[in-house]
């Protein structure tokens, strides 16, 4: 009787040992938490804002200025916390389609979002700052090149900022930049 009882101890044992092995992470586990609104909507300066959860780890943000410029802003990332702000505006790319100009038009338009008072846990100074940097050699910046912006953050969790594309349209320019910090 005492050899059944053991092999059945062992039985529950290697049961607990395989199920952990077998174990991968869920969304449930995400170490990002819930995203909120990069702005109110009660700011003078917008004209329409809209907030939609795609799920406990994801949104979308649409911000509309009154002066004419749309922000979209996706808040994504589970090991990464991170945001992609999408501007478009007829001042984005005005004079000129080159790197150099879409890098300061991303600077410029950081600035901006600091000014509307975005709700970040970003220092978006500090990033503008850091591709102002960057762009004192132009040749050397490249899209989607990833830049740590030095004061925000330490180590693994230091801020890092990228633009990502920059386009020109008919009547407006468009451009990306995300900011991300991690693994969380």
């Amino acid at each position: 009787m005492k050899h059944i009882h053991f092999i059945w101890q062992a039985f529950i044992v290697l049961s607990m040992m395989s199920a952990s092995w077998l174990h991968t992470e869920t969304p449930d586990e995400c170490m990002r938490g819930r995203p909120y609104p990069v702005f109110s909507k009660n700011r003078s300066e917008i004209s329409t804002h809209h907030f939609s959860l795609k799920s406990e780890h994801e949104a979308n943000e649409r911000v509309q200025l009154k002066a004419g410029a749309l922000i979209q802003i996706h808040h994504w990332g589970c090991e990464y916390y991170a945001i992609t702000f999408k501007i478009e505006s007829p001042d984005i790319l005005k004079s000129s389609t080159s790197k150099e100009a879409a890098f300061r038009d991303a600077i410029a338009q950081l600035r901006n979002l600091k000014q509307l008072n975005a709700d970040s846990i970003f220092d978006l100074s500090l990033a503008a700052n850091t591709l102002e940097k960057a762009i004192t050699n132009p040749s050397s910046v490249e899209f989607d090149q990833e830049f740590p912006v030095a004061g925000d953050g330490t180590d693994f969790l230091q801020t890092q900022v990228k633009v990502d594309k920059a386009e020109r349209h008919a009547q407006n320019g468009s451009i990306e930049i995300t900011l991300f910090k991690g693994p969380l």
